[in-house]
């Protein structure tokens, strides 16, 4: 085995850790009869495992310089290994730590402990590490499918329940008219580009070498698709109804880690086409996409707060203020800098412990149907809960 392999082994290992471990629970899930802990304890341990490796590579530094990246035979440069990627990945792995540890109970609770939880919830946290480390645009894409369709599930997880088939049909639905436009924004910018590798498109678009139409069109339609996923207006309307209606816990996974990952994408897409190639392109153009992202991020800041303050639900109200905190990490897409890139990876990782902990406040409160659900509900709490 060569030294070039063996050093992306290493930098790869919490990916690797990762997906193999979201198979091997697949595979237990069959084996294992009505055994619910192996599960549990096993989809905690690979997470805790990936988290060491990464806090490993972040502390070593062990990151493969960007111009090597293709002289490694795993992934041709597929792969990106910079530490913004290791930052995100803790992130998503805490995110799926903490939603784990948080669910048996409330799953129980419920009489809806199922194995399979378990592994969607890692192979979640693999799509998303994906996105982290994606250098090419068909790995982003897939990421972002893998994530979203393990999302679609625990949307519907309470499989008995009305409200919960109906969030995931319409998580479903919304999710997939995201995606058609997504995937069209990749065609677009690889009819522009004629390549899907992001310092490939880099590189072209810095000599001008592209189609300026297909390109904006792209562009364009990539923003469109990812403010769906984030819930950013005025592609947030699917937001409250799915997380009302999706088991507490599950929501609050949603809404973190899954936002932070879309987020991500969005920091990828802007860094690749609009300030690696700035020199050659026009300012105009730049301020042109900065401005329309400015408009949807006080758009959507404006609208999830105020919309959040008329609410009498309490899982719909921090719906809303998800969607406040989406604008609110878009600022940082905004700056178009690194600055403004660490300041959105630095408000997702304080958001995620925020929102997954009201969720977990919430989830401890419900009943078996779920009747804890108004604030009225709330009156008087301190006095039999205290």
């Amino acid at each position: 085995m060569t030294n070039e392999l063996l050093t992306e082994l290493q930098c790869a290992s919490p990916i690797l850790i990762t997906s193999v471990m979201a198979i091997v629970l697949i595979v237990i899930d069959a084996l294992s009869g009505k055994n619910k802990t192996l599960n549990y304890v096993l989809s905690i341990l690979s997470l805790v495992i990936a988290m060491v490796a990464t806090g490993i590579l972040l502390m070593t530094r062990s990151f493969i310089p960007a111009a090597s990246l293709k002289e490694f035979p795993l992934t041709m440069g597929m792969l990106s290994y910079s530490g913004f990627s290791y930052v995100f990945d803790l992130i998503f792995l805490i995110a799926g730590l903490l939603t784990i540890i948080a669910s048996r109970e409330y799953h129980s609770r419920a009489d809806y402990e199922y194995k399979e939880y378990y592994s969607i919830t890692v192979l979640a946290v693999l799509g998303m590490m994906m996105i982290a480390h994606s250098k090419d645009m068909l790995l982003l894409f897939i990421g972002i499918e893998v994530m979203s369709i393990s999302f679609f599930v625990l949307a519907g997880y309470f499989r008995n329940r009305i409200s919960s088939i109906e969030a995931a049909l319409k998580y479903f639905l919304l999710g997939v008219f995201a995606t058609g436009f997504l995937l069209y924004g990749i065609a677009m910018i690889y009819g522009a580009t004629g390549s899907i590798n992001f310092d490939a498109i880099a590189t072209i678009i810095d000599a001008g070498d592209y189609d300026k139409l297909y390109l904006t069109l792209g562009i364009g339609l990539a923003i469109i698709g990812l403010s769906f996923k984030i819930a950013a207006f005025p592609f947030h309307q699917w937001a409250p109804d799915v997380y009302q209606g999706s088991p507490t816990i599950s929501a609050g996974f949603m809404s973190t880690a899954g936002k932070a990952a879309a987020i991500f994408a969005f920091v990828i897409i802007g860094k690749y086409t609009l300030i690696a190639p700035l020199e050659f392109m026009s300012s105009s153009f730049v301020a042109h996409t900065q401005l329309i992202i400015a408009i949807i991020s006080a758009a959507t800041m404006l609208i999830g707060n105020i919309t959040a303050i008329s609410q009498n639900d309490v899982k719909r109200m921090l719906a809303y203020s998800s969607v406040a905190h989406a604008g609110y990490m878009l600022m940082g897409i905004v700056a178009n800098s690194v600055d403004g890139w660490v300041a959105s990876t630095y408000y997702a990782a304080a958001y995620m412990f925020m929102q997954i902990g009201a969720f977990a406040v919430v989830a401890n409160l419900e009943g078996k149907e779920g009747e804890f659900s108004t604030f009225d509900h709330y009156a008087g709490l301190h006095k039999y809960r205290p």
